[in-house]
């Protein structure tokens, strides 16, 4: 068995009393997750202002405000450190933990997960969701420590 196949195997977990199977998912879709939500959250305040503007006024601040939307390096820099500072919305562990639950139940849907995420609380996903980041506390403080 090679090294990627054991790291794609399905880990049994329960979630608030119920069993699952999940799998770990790669860097890049956990920062997707992050990026997702933090493009729709600027796109949103872009869009409630323009609702108050005349036309004019909202087609000049809409696309002034376009281009500040964040992409590129920029955006993975910002999707990078919501992570690093662990203040993470509820909304991207959901999408973090459909994209861990997904293969394995592929019924699951975002509103299947946010009620997953409800019954249980950030305190039971959070810890899920490093492990199906692949992260290990260990190794963090072993960094940290200098061994």
């Amino acid at each position: 068995m090679s090294a990627s196949e054991a790291l794609n195997r399905p880990i049994a977990v329960t979630i608030a009393g119920k069993k699952y199977k999940a799998r770990r998912i790669s860097i890049l879709a956990l920062l997707s997750c992050a990026e997702t939500y933090i493009i729709e959250q600027k796109l949103e305040r872009i869009r409630k202002v323009a609702e108050i503007l005349n036309d004019a006024d909202r087609i000049a601040y809409i696309e002034k405000q376009s281009d500040k939307i964040p992409d590129g390096a920029a955006l993975r820099a910002e999707a990078k450190k919501m992570f690093a500072k662990g203040d993470v919305p509820e909304e991207v562990m959901c999408k973090v933990l459909l994209e861990g639950l997904k293969q394995d139940q592929p019924n699951m849907t975002s509103a299947d997960v946010a009620d997953i995420f409800e019954e249980s609380g950030e305190g039971e996903i959070k810890p899920l969701l490093v492990i199906l980041s692949g992260k290990k506390k260990e190794s963090r403080a072993k960094k940290t420590s200098g061994r």
